[in-house]
Order: structure tokens, then C-alpha cells, then sequence
């Protein structure tokens, strides 16, 4: 039994981008035809949404390692730091980890080699041993679809195949692999991305009130009729605007300017993290206090920073590039393009800037998606 869990629309984006397809709808045709002469086989197609494939992939592997009929688990995630936790109780659990190999392809994530009792194979002539190349620019003989096909990232994650085990049948569970920086995409349908599990990228990079005022882009939908009641009580419509995540017509994530930067802010941060000898927990602080080190983590949760202070570290880590340009995370806190070049129209630190590679991007907002992942275009 082989499952491949992937974003079929922006694995094929990416592949396309990369000249690996000739048409991103070759890939669909590829799924099809993968489980027509084996009944067990299957790419399953997760649609968009963060961590669709993770959560199946999961699943699966709890399901089939506590499934007596299921002789063999082949697992192929190694590429993503974040199965590590769903692998770690089974590391001194001789008879289970025995059931189980390790498939590799690209390098293994940071912990894998470090699990005891696990098997390892790899099959370099089924998958790639090299991350995808980076993006580079549409054939030309390609058109972007028109709305409503939305161009969206291309989720890369090399193809890597994802069995799950069934009884008396070995399983394999494996996800795209994930390449190293961001893969880029092309336009295409924002279908579900291939999960990739270990994102520490994580921030709202649209401002709601400039995206809601913008009248670049079509109207999300009408307002309700008035049914007759009058309502005296404050208005809390501000608060319940929606926020946006923002793409060019290649697929890369656009983002938004933050708000200007307090520097007794600034200053204070610094100096905590001086005095404590530890930096602050980004994910702690800007992904709504989520961290999954929980009290193991090495980096500073408490105290809360004030509102100018978390401005003030969101511009720390947008000095960082995300590893995908194509990111489809709302709470990335991560840069995805230079705001040097963006905003004053060069970028003085061309050949350091962290953000180089978005240098020369096209900056002009294409389309837009909202949290329920609805997009619109821009006029």
C-alpha cells in the first residue's frame, strides 16, 4: 500500500517552474495513471491548507504501527523535523522501531540519525537525492490561468513517495520532500500545499485596514441588508476585519510594510535578551504564543512584550528570509522579500541582504487570500 499525500496543484506549479513539466496539468495526469494498475496505490490530493499532509501522514503512521496485521512501515518524511516527535516514542520500543525503515532521499532533517533501532533504505532511482533547483521563470510557451484559476505557490517539495502500511502489506508514508530554500511558484490554483511539517516561518504579513481600503482589488462580497435594528452599542468591526496574504503573478509572497518602528522599543528588547544571555522565542512571541518546546525551549517566553516591542521583533525577523518564497502561512514572521528595495527602491546591502534573492521581483500585488483561503484578483 502506497499513499503519496501532496498539494497536486502547487507540486505541479513548482515542477513547471523548474522545467520539469512541460504543463503543470501533467502532473494530474501523472496521479491518475499511478493508481490505475495498482489498486493499492494512491496520491491523495490534500488541497491548501497548513499542514493537511502533515496531519494525514500522522495518522496514518499511528494507525498502522499499532495495526498487528501491518508487517512493515515504510516512512518517508525524513526531510521534515517535525515527525521527529511522532517517531521519538517509538525509538526504544525494539519490536516497533523494527517494523519501521527510515526512507530517505535529501539530506535527513536534523534528529533522524540520531533515532536508534530504526532501519534506513534509500532509492535513488525513485527519488531525488538533490532539493529542486530554484525557481527560474516560466516557460514561455506557459500562460498563467485567469481568475478564478488562482496563481498561488507552487508547495515544492521534491516528490517523494508517501506509502502507509496495510495488513499484511508493507506501508509506506512519505511525504513530498520538501527542498532546501523555498521553491517558488508559478500561477496556478491555490491547492493544498504539501504539507511540510517543521515551519518556523509564521507572520500575518497583510495590514487589514490598508488591504480592506485598497481599491486595487474586487470586493469580497456585499453587505447583509439592514433587517430594520438599531444597534447603539460600540461597533467592533475593526477588530473583525479580515486579514490577507498577498502574491505577484509568479506565485511569491508579497509583504506587507509593518507599522514604524518604536526605537525605545527597539533598544528595550536588545537589552533583555543581552541580560539574559538568550534570545527571544519567536515562534512564542509571534505566533500567538505557540511554541512546541513548550518549558524546553532554549529561547525567552515570559514576559509579554508590549505591542511596540513585538513590532519591534517582527522587524528583527523579517531580516530573515523565509525558506519559501511561495510561503502560504499566515502568521509567518519571516521576510519574503527586501523591504529596502520594496520601499526606497534599491537595497544598499545588495550583496549581503538576507533577502537578496527577491531582488528584481515583481512587487505588484496580483491576488489575494483571505484566512478561508478565498481569493480575489486585482482590477
Amino acid at each position: 500500500m502506497v499513499n503519496v499525500f501532496v498539494s497536486l496543484d502547487k507540486l505541479a506549479q513548482k515542477l513547471a517552474s523548474v522545467r520539469l513539466l512541460q504543463h503543470p496539468q501533467d502532473m494530474r495526469a501523472f496521479a491518475q495513471s499511478f493508481g490505475v494498475n495498482q489498486p493499492l496505490f494512491s496520491i491523495i490530493d490534500v488541497g491548501h491548507g497548513k499542514e493537511r499532509a502533515d496531519f494525514r501522514i500522522k495518522e496514518m503512521l499511528r494507525t498502522f504501527s499499532d495495526n498487528p496485521t501491518c508487517k512493515h512501515i515504510i516512512f518517508g518524511g525524513c526531510h521534515d523535523a517535525g515527525y521527529l516527535v511522532n517517531l521519538d516514542q517509538y525509538k526504544h520500543n525494539e519490536v516497533k522501531a523494527a517494523r519501521m525503515t527510515l526512507l530517505e532521499s535529501t539530506l535527513p532533517a536534523r534528529g533522524y540519525m540520531e533515532l536508534p533501532n530504526f532501519k534506513r533504505a534509500r532509492f535513488d532511482t525513485v527519488f531525488r537525492s538533490e532539493p529542486l533547483p530554484e525557481y527560474v521563470s516560466a516557460p514561455a510557451a506557459y500562460q498563467p490561468p485567469a481568475p478564478p484559476s488562482v496563481p498561488v505557490q507552487a508547495l515544492v517539495q521534491a516528490p517523494v513517495q508517501t506509502p502507509v502500511q496495510a495488513p499484511a502489506r508493507p506501508v509506506v508514508v512519505a511525504k513530498n520532500q520538501s527542498p532546501i530554500v523555498s521553491p517558488t511558484p508559478v500561477n496556478v490554483k491555490p491547492a493544498a500545499p504539501v504539507a511540510q511539517s517543521p515551519s518556523t516561518t509564521s507572520s500575518s504579513l497583510a495590514t487589514p485596514s490598508s488591504a480592506a481600503s485598497s481599491n486595487s482589488w474586487a470586493t469580497v462580497g456585499k453587505t447583509g441588508a439592514s433587517n430594520g435594528n438599531i444597534s447603539i452599542a460600540p461597533s467592533n468591526k475593526t477588530s473583525a476585519k479580515k486579514r490577507y496574504i498577498y502574491f505577484n503573478k509568479d506565485g511569491y509572497r508579497l509583504d506587507e510594510a509593518l507599522s514604524p518602528r518604536d526605537k525605545n522599543a527597539s533598544e528595550a528588547i536588545e537589552k533583555r535578551m543581552e541580560k539574559a544571555g538568550r534570545n527571544l522565542c519567536n515562534h512564542w512571541h509571534l505566533n500567538r504564543g505557540q511554541c512546541s518546546n513548550g518549558n524546553f525551549c532554549r529561547f525567552q517566553h515570559e514576559p509579554k512584550l508590549t505591542p511596540a516591542e513585538l513590532n519591534s521583533l517582527r522587524y528583527k525577523t523579517r531580516s530573515l528570509a523565509c525558506k519559501r518564497r511561495d510561503c502560504d502561512k499566515f502568521d509567518c514572521y519571516l521576510g519574503h522579500q527586501c523591504s529596502y528595495e520594496r520601499d526606497q527602491g534599491a537595497c544598499p546591502y545588495e550583496p549581503t541582504c538576507n533577502l537578496r534573492s527577491s531582488h528584481g521581483m515583481d512587487k505588484t500585488k496580483y491576488v489575494r487570500y483571505d484566512e478561508d483561503w478565498n481569493e480575489e484578483y486585482s482590477k
